[in-house]
């Protein structure tokens, strides 16, 4: 039994604790300067964000103790919304080099000939694209229990605003470290994961405050913007974080019992559910990724499936062969001047899709302000 026990032990220790790619990573990508600039610009936008709040609340020499109560309050709401959007944009830098870096160092095959296990190469690859991530956090952390001084913030609502924002830079660590293990990506890759975050974030907020219809009804109604809580809070961090800041009021759980026995308490506690259920589909990517931690040498292999669609393929009476090209007298400079123009025409699309991505953005928060701009 004692045997059983070390075993077990070492094996979670050098699984995170001293996983050798987590421990190269801490002992040298920590002391690059890049880094130390990044945590700094983190640390001066979150402590700008505070002090100017906080003073602005305490600069009027008549300001009573509730008033300063309620400015720190307001300091902590802009501080949390900070950091959660600070995360949202870190975490998939810091985590979508995940995709091609591997690939594009060509140390893959090398890492996979290691005596390493296909647990220890995912998580360590996971923890060492979250450990910048995690020093972010831990490092705003006093500037946070500063707004306690005055009042009108609780340690719960400090805890809860940190592990949303641990909760979404994990899930995108964990999706960009799947994509990567089913099929090393290319840098079109990157783009669409950024893109595909950037969408699902705004649609799902938009929704959560224009869409009626994913408004609880059992919830309270705010008296200022007139709205209530939607179910949409358990799946998305900013509407999350509106429940932790008391910016909209969950239903009592009694009120929701008809959600059935785990739909109540999603219901009722959308902040925690939301910390939760990212922490179980991280769990259940980082899993899946192990079984194509070693897979991934393979592509480019003859399989029974692959075997089987060529079969079907000449059965269509469709041989595997493409049109040739017509080349010019010069191979080299009808390469050149091919590949420049497919590569010029993939930037102009790129940047079609983010303009339009912005124009969209910014149509759905104008009519968003129009529509709040009444009731208050």
């Amino acid at each position: 039994m004692a045997n059983a026990l070390a075993r077990l032990s070492a094996w979670f220790w050098y699984l995170i604790p001293a996983n050798p790619i987590l421990v190269r990573v801490v002992h040298g990508m920590s002391r690059r300067t890049r880094h130390l600039w990044l945590r700094f610009g983190y640390l001066v936008v979150l402590l700008f964000v505070v002090l100017v709040t906080l003073v602005s609340a305490s600069s009027s020499a008549s300001a009573s103790l509730s008033s300063l109560a309620k400015g720190a309050s307001n300091t902590f709401m802009l501080a949390s919304v900070t950091q959660l959007a600070l995360m949202c944009f870190l975490a998939p830098v810091f985590t979508a080099g995940a995709i091609t870096q591997e690939k594009d160092a060509r140390t893959y095959n090398i890492l996979i000939s290691t005596p390493l296990s296909n647990a220890q190469i995912v998580f360590g690859s996971l923890m060492s694209r979250l450990y910048f991530v995690i020093v972010l956090l831990l490092a705003g952390l006093p500037i946070f229990f500063t707004t306690m001084i005055y009042g009108g913030v609780t340690a719960r609502q400090i805890v809860i605003s940190f592990a949303i924002s641990l909760a979404t830079a994990v899930i995108t660590g964990s999706l960009a470290i799947t994509i990567s293990m089913i099929r090393v990506g290319t840098r079109r890759t990157i783009f669409s994961f950024f893109l595909a975050i950037a969408v699902y974030l705004l649609t799902v907020y938009v929704l959560g405050h224009q869409w009626k219809s994913t408004w609880v009804p059992e919830a309270p109604t705010n008296p200022v913007t007139s709205m209530q809580m939607s179910w949409l809070a358990a799946f998305h961090p900013f509407l999350a974080l509106e429940v932790a800041l008391n910016q909209v009021q969950p239903p009592d759980i009694a009120a929701v019992a008809r959600y059935g026995p785990i739909g109540r308490y999603f219901v009722a506690y959308p902040e925690i559910a939301y910390v939760v259920l990212t922490m179980v589909i991280s769990l259940v990517l980082t899993i899946v990724s192990m079984f194509f931690a070693r897979r991934v040498t393979r592509e480019g292999e003859e399989t029974a499936l692959t075997r089987l669609i060529e079969r079907l393929r000449w059965s269509h009476g469709r041989a595997l062969t493409r049109k040739p090209h017509q080349v010019w007298s010069n191979p080299v400079a009808w390469r050149e001047a091919v590949t420049r123009a497919s590569a010029t025409n993939r930037s102009v699309g790129r940047y079609v899709v983010i303009a339009g991505g912005l124009v969209a953005a910014f149509i759905l928060l104008s009519q968003h302000w129009q529509s709040a701009s009444p009731t208050a």
